[in-house]
């Protein structure tokens, strides 16, 4: 094959950038800078701009597709059968009946919520379960939306936090949701 030298320029850069996304295991949270920037905008001037700025920052977070570590609890406690010494790499584990659900956190007034945290530093700060998955910020604010568990959703909960309740959940899906349709729309 021949390429020109800009077009090969191009394929080596997208080399670069995909070696940098598989070996950075917070690649999937790097937007997710934004958001500690903007609730630290808020926190120095509690303004309405500040507050649509960060809104605005989710809603983008949201489109780019961000996710976020996220503390799980093993609902059966399906960790406490392995056998980890007699692991070896490459063997494949099997949990039949292995079910993760997100951790709440309790606020001092009893009520619960799912934490997001934008990075691994800020999931740090607390004490959280050992099992820590990816989950997207539009999962995330989807089920602080619709559980009956929770009253809604706080961002970085043991740092500079913000709490979401649901109608403001619901405002920011529905504003995310009118985007993505109206991208639908434009193809």
């Amino acid at each position: 094959t021949y390429l020109t030298e800009d077009m090969l320029a191009v394929v080596n850069r997208f080399g670069q950038i995909a070696k940098f996304r598989v070996n950075d295991p917070d690649y999937s949270y790097r937007n997710n800078r934004f958001i500690k920037t903007a609730i630290r905008a808020y926190y120095d001037k509690r303004t309405k701009e500040n507050l649509l700025s960060l809104l605005d920052i989710l809603i983008n977070c949201l489109l780019d597709g961000s996710e976020a570590p996220t503390p799980m609890a093993d609902e059966h406690n399906s960790f406490e059968t392995l056998d980890v010494e007699n692991l070896h790499e490459g063997d494949i584990l099997h949990f039949d009946h292995m079910q993760l659900r997100m951790e709440t956190l309790t606020d001092p007034s009893g009520s619960q919520w799912f934490p997001l945290y934008t990075d691994r530093e800020e999931i740090e700060k607390g004490e959280t379960s050992n099992i820590v998955a990816n989950v997207t910020l539009e999962n995330i604010l989807r089920s602080g939306l619709v559980s009956d568990r929770v009253e809604g959703v706080v961002i970085n909960p043991f740092g500079q936090k913000i709490t979401l309740e649901k109608y403001i959940l619901e405002i920011i899906l529905n504003e995310y949701d009118q985007v993505i349709e109206q991208k639908r729309k434009e193809q």
